[in-house]
């Protein structure tokens, strides 16, 4: 015969609900995150591209003057027009924008998952009122 009461049921019950919102929370948290890193590490990218296509592009004038090569020419023409383009690019994508507002979304999804860890640390030694009122916060900041 099960001797749980009630007030266990449904403080076990509570318990696995703040269990699985700490869970998405850190979830969520981990996804900003990587997504922060993808970003950053794509307009990296992009920066070095633009600095790697702009230099070989130059390779145009030293051609003409030097050598009169047309290949040197079309080379330069090509990675001219692929420097405006990763610039344009560039210029309407704000990744870096874009990646400090995953940060700092991560950010205050760490300090609301660490608040759930507390609330589970302090779990036994609460009310059932008091675990429903932080919840109830926890789930509005969330």
């Amino acid at each position: 015969m099960n001797d749980m009461t009630n007030e266990q049921i449904y403080r076990n019950n509570l318990k696995t609900q703040l269990r699985e919102n700490y869970g998405k929370a850190t979830y969520s948290y981990t996804v900003h995150n990587e997504m922060c890193n993808i970003l950053l590490k794509k307009n990296n990218i992009l920066k070095i591209a633009v600095i790697i296509s702009s230099s070989i592009s130059s390779f145009g004038f030293i051609g003409t003057v030097v050598h009169n090569a047309v290949w040197i020419n079309l080379l330069s023409g090509i990675f001219s027009f692929l420097t405006l383009a990763l610039t344009l690019y560039s210029k309407e994508e704000n990744i870096a924008e874009i990646a400090q507002k995953h940060k700092k979304t991560a950010d205050e999804l760490w300090i609301i998952r660490e608040d759930y860890i507390s609330l589970l640390t302090d779990y036994d030694e609460l009310a059932i009122s008091e675990i429903q009122g932080q919840r109830h916060i926890l789930q509005e900041r969330l």
